[in-house]
């Protein structure tokens, strides 16, 4: 769980406090003079992602809300332990008070109040994404009164969310673009199922974002291949790995492609566990980055995961877009809290998750997103709210 300060945070006494608000149903009779923003947790993707964006908005402009459904669109709805951690960071960040704040709850209400920054610590005792955490608190910090540090604990190299090499090597680079800047220090990598990485992100406040425009793609430069496992991998997959991505981009992608190889070993200190992975990165000469990441499982080819990410790398260039489709939803919010007009030229359709973020950011903003086709392409654009944040 989060922890304001830089000791371990007292876990067990906050699981007592959940464990008994679980027992009762979620009192708000003390907060009947509160006007709750309602935010359905069910609708379009109906997964974390609505959970993540409502509460950073929250704290941004400091609108209580309640989300209802939660996760309604999973297998499993509810909170799952590393949702909760994400939440009660924030919760720590702005000094909140959270309610229903329990694994398998399937609403909250969260009441947001100074986002006065400091050091954090976000732990998810589980393999669950860091990536996902970064998501959610890097908006806040960056509008908050002072300097932040989190700590953030968990798989650094997850399933079904951006890696860490994702967020070093394009997340990072982009938002430079947007005047948002921060340090990522990887300490250690966490890999399923053990998790136990290890992130530190460093952010100074700002006091406004600029605004972005992605219009033109421009010719593709070059395609980077990285490789990267753990010790304990034997030595034979990372070269499996490499070798079938790079001959099915060859073959897919409509643009002659130069492919440049690298391999990163990962000793034993610098990893809870073993674990392997591909980060693919296509730079053009418009500035454009576009990536596909695929990681090591456990009874899966080697032969397979190069395919899969190859493929999803040849999708994103040969769509035309300047964004691929990871990124798109992530740029979302920073759209929405720009200063001025932001412009992104997506690949045709817009993802589910970016057309949820849309949803959140109108809903919990009044924002409004425009799409204009343009040559097989969507033109994504929106006047930010110009948020402001504290002198500096």
């Amino acid at each position: 769980m989060a922890k304001r300060g830089t000791r371990k945070p007292n876990t067990k006494k906050r699981n007592e406090t959940i464990k008994q608000q679980s027992l009762e149903s979620i009192d708000i009779s003390q907060y009947k003079d509160v006007n709750f923003v309602e935010v359905d947790g069910s609708v379009l993707e109906g997964g974390g992602q609505i959970l993540r964006n409502a509460v950073a908005y929250s704290c941004l402009l400091c609108k209580p809300i309640h989300i209802s459904k939660i996760r309604m669109g999973r297998n499993t709805p509810g909170l799952r332990p590393q949702h909760l951690t994400g939440i009660q960071l924030i919760v720590d960040v702005c000094n909140g008070t959270l309610l229903g704040g329990v694994v398998g709850s399937t609403e909250i209400y969260f009441i947001p109040k100074s986002n006065v920054g400091g050091k954090f610590v976000g732990d998810t005792h589980t393999a669950g994404s860091v990536c996902l955490m970064i998501q959610t608190a890097l908006p806040c910090i960056l509008f908050a009164h002072k300097e932040s540090q989190l700590t953030l604990i968990g798989g650094t190299d997850a399933e079904m969310a951006p890696p860490i090499g994702y967020v070093q090597q394009i997340l990072k680079p982009i938002l430079c673009q947007f005047g948002v800047q921060f340090q990522c220090d990887v300490i250690k990598r966490g890999f399923y199922p053990k998790g136990g990485g290890k992130v530190v992100i460093a952010v100074k406040p700002i006091t406004h974002i600029r605004p972005i425009r992605l219009m033109e793609r421009g010719k593709l430069q070059e395609v980077t291949l990285e490789g990267y496992a753990t010790e304990g991998i034997p030595p034979h997959v990372l070269p499996r790995l490499l070798s079938t991505a790079g001959n099915l981009l060859k073959r897919h992608i409509r643009e002659d492609v130069k492919l440049i190889e690298v391999v990163t070993k990962i000793g034993k200190e610098a990893a809870v566990a073993n674990g392997c992975g591909l980060n693919c990165l296509a730079t053009t000469s418009g500035g454009c980055m576009l990536g596909a990441n695929g990681i090591g499982r456990l009874g899966v080819k080697a032969e397979v995961v190069g395919e899969e990410t190859a493929e999803m790398l040849a999708r994103a260039v040969n769509g035309g877009g300047c964004v691929d489709e990871h990124l798109q939803d992530q740029l979302i919010i920073f759209m929405t809290l720009a200063d001025g007009v932001s412009m992104v030229t997506c690949s045709s359709p817009l993802t589910l998750h970016t057309q949820t973020a849309i949803h959140i950011a109108e809903l919990l903003t009044g924002v409004k997103f425009k799409m204009e086709d343009k040559n097989g392409c969507i033109v994504l654009s929106c006047e930010g709210i110009s948020l402001r944040g504290p002198p500096l």
